[in-house]
């Protein structure tokens, strides 16, 4: 909730530093619990039943956003990769919104992303998302004591 009203009123009310940290925080705790989220709505969706997700493979995935977002605020390939990375995502549902008022659905979507090395302060961030998924996947790697169900 804080990140939507963040992005979508107080940074253009406010832009200032502090906006733009609450992002990086909020990103950072939300982006390894959404993403393990959609692998279990996914898989659930699919009627695949995946194993869930580990905490093993949870943890590197908060290591990998961890070292993505070091990249991406301290180096220009980071932040060009970011920018495609964005750019790709975006496209289909700007082209969509193009073709519906009439105008250029082929242009490319940019991002403002700056390489600002101030932003890694929101790295401990990482740390509360490991722990809510923590204790989350944690909970559905213990066996089960309900004889229901059982095997």
């Amino acid at each position: 909730m804080i990140l939507v009203v963040n992005d979508r009123f107080l940074k253009r009310a406010l832009h200032n530093p502090l906006t733009g940290k609450l992002s990086d925080f909020g990103g950072l705790i939300l982006l390894p619990l959404l993403i393990a989220t959609l692998y279990d709505f996914a898989s659930r969706l699919l009627r695949h039943r995946a194993p869930a997700p580990r905490l093993h493979a949870y943890s590197m995935m908060v290591v990998t956003i961890g070292v993505m977002f070091t990249l991406m605020k301290t180096t220009s390939f980071g932040i060009h990769a970011y920018d495609a990375l964005n750019s790709a995502i975006e496209w289909p549902i700007l082209a969509g919104k193009a073709l519906l008022s009439g105008s250029n659905p082929w242009a490319w979507p940019s991002t403002n992303a700056l390489v600002d090395p101030t932003d890694l302060w929101a790295l401990p961030a990482l740390v509360v998302a490991w722990n809510a998924g923590r204790r989350v996947i944690g909970g559905r790697e213990r066996p089960s004591t309900d004889p229901s169900t059982c095997c």
